[in-house]
């Protein structure tokens, strides 16, 4: 009558499709435990299959926390790319050491599941560590840094992302330029600031907040009709 039983067995079959089907069964039936038998193989089954297994990880109560916090410390970065990014998710704050210390991993992706995770908990304490991964060498790092910034920072990572509105990758100007957004007034200034020097992603993170590129002077401030909104010039060099 436990249908656990059946699961132990598909959990290690040789179908990656079945061995994840009964992995995330085991985990919503609250034996998160028992499905982690799996997750050596299911972490080199793909992307997809990682991702799935992170969601109903995450989801699995009771969580098995030790557990899966020791698998933040395999030697494979795949395992370890879907504990840390367990870990986040199931907001699981006493594994907040092991977090931090993977943004500092060897793997790449194993760094940006360690900042996303930091995302979820949203621990002012680890902004440091986060301003720390600004400056990674890949630049799918520093996005994601970037986007956490913001998440933590409330201006106090203001500085560290205007350093890269002028980052050579794409991505990374554009989720710094809206983290300063979310860094309030002192945020709001650098972007102004690099408006002024006609940073193309401040000037559009400004317009897309509708907000003005540059503080306007009392002259003009007094000729503006009342009660009248300010439209942001789009396009604007």
């Amino acid at each position: 009558a436990d249908p656990a039983r059946l699961l132990e067995r598909l959990v290690r079959d040789e179908v990656p499709d079945v061995r994840l089907g009964a992995f995330e069964a085991l985990c919503a039936l609250g034996r998160g435990d028992e499905s982690l038998v799996a997750l050596p193989l299911i972490a080199f089954d793909g992307r997809l299959n990682r991702i799935r297994a992170i969601d109903a990880l995450s989801a699995s109560r009771p969580f098995p926390t030790e557990d899966v916090d020791a698998l933040a410390y395999a030697e494979h970065p795949e395992i370890r790319q879907v504990a840390v990014a367990a870990l986040g998710q199931a907001l699981q704050r006493s594994c907040l050491e092991t977090i931090v210390s993977a943004v500092t991993d060897a793997n790449a992706e194993v760094r940006i599941q360690a900042l996303k995770a930091l995302a979820e908990l949203r621990e002012p304490s680890t902004l440091q560590t986060c301003l720390g991964a600004l400056e990674d060498a890949r630049w799918e790092v520093r996005s994601e840094a970037a986007k956490t910034c913001g998440v933590l920072g409330q201006g106090g990572g203001a500085e560290a992302l205007g350093k890269l509105l002028e980052d050579g990758a794409e991505w990374v100007r554009h989720n710094a330029a809206l983290s300063l957004i979310k860094c309030g007034p002192q945020g709001i200034a650098v972007l102004r600031q690099a408006a002024a020097r006609g940073i193309d992603s401040a000037l559009s993170a400004l317009a897309e907040a509708r907000l003005a590129p540059a503080e306007e002077t009392p002259d003009r401030a007094a000729a503006k009709p009342a009660n009248t909104s300010f439209t942001p010039a789009i396009g604007r060099n």
